[in-house]
């Protein structure tokens, strides 16, 4: 496999989980590729750009809606000779795998990585997503989801599907039991040892629900005072704006911390006793399997991913997201006492999500012709 060149298709590179887990994933192998790339189709090379070509590897901006693109993105597969294409823009990949097959890519692979599926509310629509539904099963050699959940509601006959295989995402172990840092660590951002913190990390975006996020905080607050409530994210948006506000109009500005993106996730988790995570919608999410390395317990929302998961790992309590916030704040209440927890880590390292384990299937993958 050292001698392959592969790319990587990606909407921009940005700080979002099927960025970094795929870089991640490529930190980890680099000595078993030639060269790595990453191609953005949105023509913008994205704010990851800078760290990735650090790393050595090449940002390619490319824009998928220009009558030019087709030759342009066969030129690049050509030119770089490009040995595998993975692609991880939906289904629109059936189209960068009709690009690829022409172009003479051999390993074409497609990765689903969110459960949600936009509405076809035409028949346009409808026409278009049927296409490259075919498109992916003709060309592609490949088709991996980061979960069952995911996978099948992409293709609801999966197992049927000879090149559908489930490749769950990574993380290393992220457990500390350094309880100097730790209180040091507290002091800096004003936190009392005898205050409960619960953390949720993630994007200001719908999907994370940080609405649903900050009305159970309140909820948690009245009944557990001592706490606070750390918010890890870019928040650089009108929905970031919008929360701040509330927590502003609902008094839980001493509680509530707006930490905007951060590195050093280990450190924030260490110095957490629950990760809150009422998600809408996830494909694998990587924070969680973050917060279980950490022996950080999860309370998490009744989705796909969730569940799956859970079914391997210790550590996460599932809440209905139409149960009321005094439910998932009393449930916060009976996990948080509980604390960090060398069995969640332990649990974690025997699971398939460790990353060592991940590491040997992407060998397979790019290894099988």
């Amino acid at each position: 496999m050292k001698n392959n060149n592969i790319i990587h298709i990606f909407g921009k590179m940005e700080f979002g989980g099927a960025e970094l887990r795929t870089i991640e994933i490529m930190d980890n192998m680099q000595n078993s590729f030639e060269n790595i790339y990453f191609c953005t189709m949105s023509g913008e090379k994205g704010r990851l750009a800078k760290e990735l070509n650090e790393k050595g590897y090449n940002v390619i901006p490319c824009n998928i809606f220009s009558l030019s693109f087709p030759m342009e993105f066969m030129k690049i597969l050509k030119k770089n000779n490009i040995d595998i294409v993975h692609s991880h823009i939906s289904i629109v990949s059936g189209y960068i795998m009709f690009l690829s097959f022409l172009a003479g890519v051999n390993k074409r692979i497609v990765h689903f990585r969110s459960s949600k599926i936009g509405k076809t509310r035409s028949v346009k629509e409808k026409i278009k997503t049927g296409v490259l539904k075919l498109l992916i099963l003709t060309f592609a050699t490949d088709i991996v989801a980061v979960n069952r959940y995911t996978m099948v509601n992409h293709f609801k006959n999966y197992k049927k599907i000879k090149k559908c295989k489930i490749l769950y995402n990574g993380k290393g172990m992220l457990y500390s039991e350094d309880e100097r840092k730790i209180r040091q660590f507290k002091s800096e951002y004003s936190i009392k040892n005898d205050e409960k913190v619960i953390i949720h990390i993630g994007r200001f975006n719908e999907a994370k629900n940080h609405y649903k996020v900050i009305s159970v905080f309140n909820s948690f607050n009245k009944i557990v005072p001592k706490s606070k409530l750390l918010l890890i994210g870019d928040n650089n948006s009108e929905l970031g704006q919008n929360i701040q506000d509330l927590v502003k109009n609902q008094n839980l500005e001493n509680k509530v911390l707006f930490l905007g993106r951060q590195s050093n996730i280990k450190d924030f988790l260490s110095i957490s006793d629950v990760l809150l995570f009422p998600s809408y919608w996830e494909g694998l999410p990587g924070v969680v399997l973050e917060s279980l390395s950490a022996g950080i317990p999860v309370l998490g929302s009744n989705i796909g991913g969730h569940y799956e998961i859970s079914d391997t790992n210790d550590g996460i309590t599932i809440v209905p997201l139409n149960s009321s916030d005094q439910e998932w704040s009393r449930t916060l209440k009976s996990i948080v006492y509980s604390g960090k927890q060398r069995q969640i880590a332990d649990s974690f390292r025997k699971s398939p999500y460790y990353i060592e384990e991940v590491l040997k299937h992407f060998e397979i993958l790019y290894d099988s012709n």
